[in-house]
């Protein structure tokens, strides 16, 4: 392998722990439902709001997986921090339940489209350079920051509330403009799981079918995963309303 490609390589390493940082700077989340209920919205909006992102997320994840091999990892990331950045711009302008339900949707669909791009991006690159054995240590430190990094952002996002609600997601805005910039910065890996083939609708149906009907273990697992994520985020809509700052 050429230097300057093994330079790129050790490149996307870094940039993936910064995306990965960067995407979890939640200034936002704690104060989110206190933000809704003063613009009008009831606890049955909120929860309405959250099936809508729930559902546009399970809609799109599978096939945004299957884009993300034919498009290729890079332009797949590129496309999912944009949405993200433009879903919190449209937060920031937002002032009521439709406005809140466009940018829940945009921001479902750029999760979607990060999602499983950036594992297989880390991997990709990691079998290119021949370390794939630290694979999964990387992915481990990459999830840890993300933690470190939710928790340290949430401070700051209720020490922002104090001065103004809508500051948090001004802020979010403006701090997430970096990952679509993060992404045009990362270099395609090889590809290794494609195999020549070409895509198509009929393959995208193909992988549906698959995991929801005959892949018995792989299903349990994705339901397995989504109870833990649903029970975690119910805790934290239903937790905020006690947190609710009078007017």
């Amino acid at each position: 392998m050429e230097e300057e490609r093994r330079r790129r390589l050790l490149r996307n390493i870094t940039l993936l722990r910064t995306l990965r940082l960067w995407g979890m700077l939640m200034f936002s989340l704690p104060i989110i439902v206190p933000y809704w209920l003063n613009h009008g919205m009831t606890m049955a909006d909120v929860l309405l709001l959250q099936s809508v992102f729930a559902g546009a997320i399970i809609i799109i994840e599978i096939p945004t997986g299957y884009f993300s091999d034919v498009l290729g990892r890079r332009t797949t990331m590129i496309i999912g921090t944009t949405l993200a950045w433009i879903g919190w711009v449209t937060y920031a302008f937002a002032d009521a339940f439709a406005g809140f339900l466009v940018a829940e949707i945009i921001l479902g669909l750029g999760l979607s489209f990060i999602s499983g791009t950036d594992s297989a991006m880390l991997y990709d690159t990691m079998l290119e350079l021949g370390t794939t054995e630290r694979a999964i240590h990387e992915e481990g430190g990459q999830m840890s920051l993300q933690a470190f990094a939710e928790a340290a952002s949430s401070i700051v996002g209720g020490l922002l509330a104090g001065i103004s609600l809508t500051l948090p997601f001004v802020v979010q805005a403006v701090v997430f403009v970096g990952l679509p910039i993060c992404a045009l910065a990362l270099t395609e890996p090889a590809q290794h799981r494609r195999d020549g083939r070409r895509g198509s609708w009929k393959e995208i149906v193909d992988i549906v079918v698959r995991v929801v009907h005959r892949d018995k273990e792989l299903r349990t697992i994705i339901l397995h995963s989504s109870l833990l994520f649903s029970i975690t985020l119910t805790m934290v809509w239903f937790a905020q309303p006690y947190c609710q700052i009078p007017n």
